[in-house]
C-alpha cells in the first residue's frame, strides 16, 4: 500500500474509468447483474480509501456505506413500490456521497501549495465522479416521472432494464457535462431540464477555474524553485 499511495489519484482514475466504461458490457443475466454491482461497489470502495483520509471524512462516509448497500440490496430483491423507495434511496445516498466526494477533491485542490502529477489524476476523476454523480440524479428523475425524458427508439429498450438505465443515463450525463449533446436523450420535465443546464455549468465551471488554480499552483512552484 505504500507503494501505491504516491500513485492514489492514478488507481483511483482508472477505478473510475474501468467502471463507467464496463456498465454496458456487464448487463444482463444474474451474473450480469452482479458484475455490475461489483463495479459499482468497487467504484465507492476506491472512493473511500483514496478520497477520504481524515477520520471525520471517513466517519461520514461509514454512515452512508450500509445505508447505500441495504438500500441496493432492497431494490434488487423487492418488487413493487419497495422496490422503488429502495432504489430512490440508494440512487440519492449515492449522489450525497460523490457530491461529499468532489467537494474533497476541490478543497484539497485549493489549498494545495504544490501540485503533482497524482493530483491532476485526482482533479480529473473528481471531474468523472462528479458525471456520476449526475448520472444519479436522472436516474431519480426518470424513476418518479418517466415521462421527464425522451429517448430515441433505438435507446429506448435500456430504460426497462435496470443496469443498461443506468449506463444510460451515465452516458446522457458525461455528453451533457462536456456540452456534447447529441440530442439521443432529451429532458423534457423542468426539473430535468434544470439539472442539465446545472451539469453544463457546472462542467465548464469545473475545468475553467480548476485550470486555473492548477496553473497559479505550479507557477508559483517554479517561481520559489528558482
Amino acid at each position: 500500500m505504500q507503494s501505491l499511495r504516491p500513485h492514489k489519484h492514478l488507481l483511483l482514475l482508472i477505478t473510475t474509468v474501468i467502471g463507467v466504461a464496463a456498465q454496458p458490457l456487464v448487463h444482463g443475466g444474474a451474473g450480469g447483474r452482479v458484475a455490475f454491482e461489483l463495479l459499482g461497489f468497487g467504484l465507492l470502495l476506491a472512493v473511500f480509501l483514496v478520497v477520504l483520509h481524515t477520520r471525520r471524512e471517513q466517519i461520514v462516509a461509514l454512515v452512508f456505506a450500509p445505508l447505500v448497500v441495504g438500500a441496493n440490496i432492497v431494490s434488487n430483491v423487492a418488487g413493487g413500490a419497495t422496490a422503488l423507495r429502495a432504489a430512490l434511496v440508494f440512487h440519492s445516498l449515492t449522489v450525497v456521497f460523490l457530491a461529499f466526494a468532489v467537494g474533497v477533491i476541490l478543497r484539497r485542490v485549493f489549498h494545495s501549495g504544490r501540485i503533482g502529477v497524482d493530483e491532476v489524476f485526482g482533479s480529473v476523476a473528481g471531474y468523472l465522479l462528479a458525471g456520476v454523480a449526475w448520472s444519479n440524479l436522472y436516474v431519480i428523475v426518470y424513476l418518479v416521472d418517466q415521462n421527464a425524458f425522451s429517448v430515441a427508439a433505438d435507446l429506448a429498450w435500456q430504460l426497462n432494464e435496470t443496469e443498461a438505465r443506468r449506463f444510460l443515463f451515465s452516458y446522457f450525463s458525461f455528453v451533457t457535462l462536456t456540452t456534447m449533446g447529441y440530442g439521443d436523450v432529451t429532458p423534457l420535465a423542468p426539473v430535468a431540464c434544470s439539472l442539465v443546464w446545472l451539469e453544463a455549468v457546472f462542467g465548464q465551471f469545473y475545468m475553467a477555474v480548476l485550470v486555473g488554480q492548477l496553473v497559479g499552483i505550479k507557477l508559483s512552484q517554479s517561481r520559489n524553485a528558482k
